[in-house]
Parts: C-alpha cells; structure tokens; sequence
C-alpha cells in the first residue's frame, strides 16, 4: 500500500515538473466605473471618494477612471444589466480588468476633533473582475461609524492611530479606500501609493 501510494505521489510530482507552475493572468489595463452614490442624501461623499480613489492610482497609464459622461459616451446606446454594460465598456476600452466601487453611507462627523456630537461615518463595497471571463478577482468592504474609547475598548489600537482625536469622514476615507485597495493584489499592483 505504501508503495503504491509512494508511486502515485512521484508520477504526480514528474507531471508538474512537466508543466510548470500555474501563473494567473494579471490585469493589464484596468478601468474604473463611475462610482456608484447609494446614499440617501447628497453630501459631498461621492466627489471625495472619486477625489480618494483617483489618488489611490494617481496617474497610472494602466488605469482609467471613467466619468459618468465618458461612460455613457462609450456605451453608446447598448442596455442590459449594470454588469453586462459594464463588460461591455471594458471589452470596448480595450481592458482585460474593471472595478466597481459603490458608496452606501458617507456622514461628516459634527463637532471637534475633540468633542463630537455626531461621528464620521462611511461604507463603500467594491468589487474586481477580470474580464471578457467576468472572474471576479477580489472584492471588498467598509463599514464603520468612529466610536469612542469608552463605547469600544477592544478598539484600542485604532483609536491611538487616531490620536484618540474624532476624525472626519475624508480622513476616514483617504485610509478606508488604501486599506481595502491594499489588500487586493491586482489594484495595488496599479497603486501609485507606495
């Protein structure tokens, strides 16, 4: 039995040997959706986290971040779901990679960064596919209202990163949208925050 299984193991290693490693395609040119806005009320949150993601990959020759206008115009007349549309804006764009980033809450926090009434809030999820075989690559979220000390203490790492100070909600997004980025290995290949 030990032999046998000793056999299957070596002529299973001779046949990766063989082949090599598998590498996966890495995204060449990546295009960037217009944000999608999910709050209820508009407040200034969309043109920050367009502001912060376009930073996010700065003037990076293998991204492009389209506006709601450059994607009607490359859409043309064509329908269908938000994602079948989207595939078609890649595939047209000459891109093999898209990202859609959406923002459910954006609230300013009301007061000082000493004393706040009201915290900054923010959520956004975003989602990378891999295109013309729509794989989706790696998605994320993030979701936080800034609690005190004294609602969270297990939170105490966070809120000395912080200074123990209330922040705003743009600072709370400037490190969101990097933090959650960074974790996927396909956009911070294309970051031009190092």
């Amino acid at each position: 039995m030990i032999i046998r299984i000793t056999a299957i193991l070596s002529f299973g290693l001779i046949l990766l040997s063989m082949t090599g490693p598998l590498q996966a395609q890495e995204i060449d040119k990546l295009v960037v959706l217009p944000i999608r806005d999910r709050t209820e009320q508009p407040t200034g949150g969309l043109e920050t986290l367009k502001q912060v993601v376009g930073k996010y990959f700065g003037k990076s020759r293998q991204v492009v971040i389209l506006t709601k206008e450059q994607f009607q115009a490359v859409l043309d007349s064509a329908t269908g779901s938000r994602l079948t549309l989207a595939q078609s804006v890649a595939e047209k764009m000459d891109s093999n990679g898209m990202l859609i980033v959406t923002l459910e809450r954006y609230r300013q926090r009301v007061g000082s960064e000493f004393s706040a009434t009201d915290p900054a809030s923010l959520a956004f999820n975003f989602r990378l596919f891999k295109t013309p075989e729509d794989k989706l690559v790696c998605s994320g979220r993030y979701d936080e209202t800034q609690q005190s000390l004294a609602e969270n203490i297990l939170d105490f790492s966070q809120a000395r990163k912080r200074g123990f100070k209330w922040i705003t909600v743009e600072d709370m997004t400037e490190k969101a949208v990097r933090n959650r980025f960074d974790k996927c290995q396909d956009l911070k290949d294309k970051s031009s925050i190092k």
